[in-house]
């Protein structure tokens, strides 16, 4: 009877894995990561390379630049916004309609962008020393309604 009932829980425990994972999109694969110092004081991109200040870390697409304390944040044409450490740790910190900006602050290490949602766009404000959202605020103006 023992030898049922544990057969009977692996079954439901790798159904409900094999469920789960088939509701979550498939991840982008890690770009490829190489440690040099940059030549440069400041990051910079071109030719599909992002070099930050210990590394280059191929990422194509990239649409927007921001410096940041320790690291950069980019934007991509799939509406990607990406923190990438000095050292060339990258983390996918939100997401924003193709084309619009990512701004930031290297001083205090802020990132802003807007984010869609299901109720239109929410005002996003991400600590990039702390690695979290501070901040999130519906925008009531959408396009075309006169708010310009």
């Amino acid at each position: 009877m023992l030898g049922v009932v544990a057969v009977a829980v692996a079954l439901v425990v790798v159904t409900l894995l094999t469920w789960r994972t088939g509701d979550e999109p498939p991840r982008p694969p890690s770009p490829d990561v190489v440690r040099t110092d940059n030549p440069a004081p400041v990051p910079w991109y071109a030719n599909g390379d992002l070099h930050v200040a210990r590394a280059v870390v191929s990422v194509p697409g990239v649409t927007g630049l921001v410096d940041v304390r320790d690291g950069v944040v980019y934007a991509d044409e799939s509406g990607d916004v990406v923190l990438v450490s000095d050292d060339g740790e990258v983390s996918t910190i939100g997401h924003h309609p193709p084309g619009d900006p990512v701004v930031g602050s290297d001083e205090r290490g802020w990132v802003t962008w807007a984010e869609p949602t299901p109720q239109g766009l929410d005002l996003v404000v991400y600590d990039t020393r702390t690695h979290r959202e501070i901040g999130r605020h519906v925008m009531d103006a959408s396009p075309g309604d006169g708010a310009d």
